[in-house]
């Protein structure tokens, strides 16, 4: 059962016509990093070091592919869970699934008595994790040895597999299951919580890292480790050997040409960009097909790709030049369709398939056709309808090629823009950037919407008019941009999405040389002691059950306000004694610190807050609504993309120049800037 799983998974580009080869003849083993934190962008990098980007800075250790199998897995040598929670995130494309099938196979050879259960998360259209392997998984291996239904003695075994805690999990692609309330984490998360026997399995996933990333985590609980890109030119050059020796060995010098055009001087960009295991398999294929020509941009790949696949299924399946643009529309407007509803992204339902390619019996059907083509393949049967197929694209990214591309030929930009702050679309606006003719008006149309989330909202225009003011009240060796991220991660009931503000600073300051906020606080005072000042409040906000470490944060609070501002020492020197006198011992009784904080605890903070307030313009509370929140998620969200969007070559210095002047301003803000920038132009 699991073997024919794992088959029915396996990336389509190892078996299609002409060529085949199993996973393992090419296979180059990932390394994987373990995350302490979500990762905070470096410094700004040439373009074609571009994957440096996505290199981690906040690491516990690195691991060599057989060295997590046996320390994690087999060792339970992980953190958080003792190797019985494990995330396995990346980019698209990053080997995520190739390596849970690794896992999988791993683990039923060398674990004894283990039982591996595979789950493609998409498949499960609705039902839930605990019913589906009882009502579908279990079901359909009763069939495969030739029962008609699981007897109440097997189903008594199957259970019995849980509690003795030998059932392990693989649940492939997280991000494109449907969630019925919050997004796909909280939605794992909730059936982990209510799941009896779900409790007792070790499971093992696969995420996007958008989504991984992106706001608050409910599975924070997991151990979560990052794929490691292919190291060029070393495992760059041993897998494209692997693959074209896979083939014949008279593709052995075929691959070595290849490897030689990679090595060119202006190659850079595609080095860097073939590290991605399914790009670099995309790029082997392209090379096979038609031998010289290397691209520049991921969506300059797919294009090829797609060029080259209808050349090559010419002996199969000949199409015209017509019936290849009709087909390439209906797929653009398929994938765009199923993308923007959530419940058929990936697995697409056969009726829904009907509704832009026709039915697949009929004459010239363009259903037929991507079937027949391998555009589209069979995955599965509908829950509800067991006589109609499921189907999904060749691979998610080509599905989002597909789209991005159906957008850039309709010039659909404002419709594309609708989007923006939706991490399921990240992808497909990098590569409309990539492929648009006009990218300035698409990015500047992702700006205009990426405001417009927080426009009509006072609270959120106040919080960045704060922001604004703060950030522009300093003086320090940043971009202003970079500085406004900073400090719009300082609300104290904003913990969930703190880390994305993080994020966007780093990402906007190419000067910013430090893996880490702590080091860029370091260098500047006005930061560190603003940066304390936020830390003791958020501390004393969470103090209700009392804690001493609350003490040295308030008395450096106070020790850093009286080092800038002298002028307080009368004001706030009263309020050391009542801190030192009365909690002194970090080993003190919880039971006198709880007193101590109902007695003096909202008297020291509120006072202190205020004096804050007034003299440094920090320790706001702004009690976000749920509602509040989610759009300031997005709001970064979208800010993230657009800096990321800037680093492509097409955008012109004028465009960069204005987003990132503007970026986190408050709408008055900007239309202030754009008045200047309209009086410049007449003039």
């Amino acid at each position: 059962m699991l073997s024919e799983q794992l088959r029915l998974t396996t990336n389509p580009l190892t078996s299609v016509e002409g060529i085949s080869y199993r996973t393992e003849q090419v296979y180059v083993p990932l390394g994987l990093v373990e995350r302490k934190k979500q990762a905070r962008r470096r410094e700004d990098i040439a373009p074609e070091q571009g994957s440096q980007l996505y290199q981690e800075t906040e690491i516990t250790q690195t691991f060599e592919h057989q060295q997590f199998l046996e320390r994690v897995l087999q060792q339970r040598q992980s953190p958080k869970s003792q190797g019985k929670r494990i995330a396995i995130i990346g980019e698209p494309g990053a080997g995520k699934t190739t390596l849970l099938q690794q896992i999988a196979r791993w683990v039923s050879e060398e674990i004894p008595y283990s039982m591996v259960i595979w789950v493609s998360l998409a498949d499960l259209r609705g039902w839930e994790l605990e019913a589906y392997l009882f009502e579908v998984w279990l079901q359909g291996v009763v069939r495969k040895v030739g029962q008609a239904e699981a007897s109440n003695q097997i189903k008594n075994d199957f259970v019995a597999q849980f509690n003795q805690g030998l059932v392990w999990l693989l649940l492939d692609g997280v991000d494109e299951m449907q969630a019925t309330v919050g997004n796909p984490l909280a939605e794992i998360n909730r059936q982990l919580r209510t799941g009896t026997l779900l409790q007792q399995a070790r499971i093992v996933l696969s995420c996007r890292l958008n989504l991984w990333d992106g706001g608050s985590n409910a599975l924070d609980s997991f151990d979560n480790y990052r794929t490691l890109e292919f190291s060029y030119p070393q495992q760059v050059e041993q897998f494209i050997g692997n693959w074209f020796t896979s083939l014949s060995s008279a593709e052995i010098q075929t691959g070595q040409r290849l490897c030689a055009a990679l090595a060119e001087s202006g190659k850079e960009r595609i080095r860097d960009l073939v590290k991605n295991p399914l790009r670099l398999t995309l790029l082997c294929f392209n090379w096979y097909l038609g031998e010289g020509k290397l691209p520049e941009t991921k969506a300059g790949l797919y294009e090829q790709f797609v060029a080259d696949f209808y050349e090559w299924k010419k002996g199969q399946f000949a199409t015209t030049g017509e019936q290849r643009k009709r087909l390439n529309a209906a797929l653009g407007e398929l994938a765009r369709e199923a993308i923007d509803k959530e419940e058929t992204r990936f697995r697409l339902r056969q009726e829904f398939v009907c509704e832009y390619l026709e039915e697949p019996d009929d004459a010239d059907s363009l259903f037929g056709l991507a079937l027949r083509l391998g555009w589209l393949n069979k995955v599965g049967v509908d829950g509800e309808n067991p006589r109609k197929g499921v189907y999904a694209f060749f691979h998610p990214t080509f599905q989002e090629y597909f789209a991005a591309k159906d957008f850039c030929d309709r010039a659909d930009y404002a419709t594309l823009a609708k989007h923006i702050g939706k991490d399921i679309w990240d992808e497909i606006f990098i590569l409309s950037i990539e492929m648009a003719t006009h990218p300035d008006a698409l990015l500047l149309l992702m700006k205009k919407q990426t405001d417009e989330l927080v426009r009509s909202c006072a609270k959120l225009q106040q919080f960045l008019n704060w922001v604004y003011l703060k950030a522009k009240s300093v003086e320090v060796a940043y971009k202003p941009a970079a500085i406004r991220a900073i400090y719009s991660g300082f609300p104290l009931d904003w913990v969930t999405i703190g880390h994305l503000a993080s994020t966007l600073s780093q990402t906007i300051d190419s000067s910013q040389k430090s893996g880490s906020l702590d080091e860029v606080f370091a260098k500047e005072p006005v930061l560190t002691l603003d940066s304390t000042l936020r830390y003791s409040l958020l501390m004393a906000n969470y103090a209700s059950s009392g804690h001493y470490q609350i003490t040295w944060a308030l008395q450096a609070t106070i020790q850093g306000i009286l080092k800038y501002h002298p002028e307080l020492e009368e004001e706030l020197n009263c309020l050391q004694p009542i801190i030192q006198n009365n909690f002194r011992d970090s080993e003190a009784d919880s039971e006198v610190w709880k007193l101590w904080w109902q007695n003096f605890g909202e008297l020291v903070t509120s006072q202190l807050r205020a004096t804050m307030i007034i003299q440094c313009n920090i320790g706001h509370i702004w009690k976000f609504t749920k509602e509040q929140t989610v759009k300031l998620e997005q709001y970064y969200q979208g800010n993230i993309l657009l800096v990321n969007c800037l680093k492509n070559t097409s955008i012109s210095t004028a465009i960069c120049k204005e987003i990132e002047n503007t970026l986190l301003l408050p709408i008055t803000e900007i239309e202030k800037y754009n008045m200047k920038s309209d009086d410049k132009l007449k003039n």
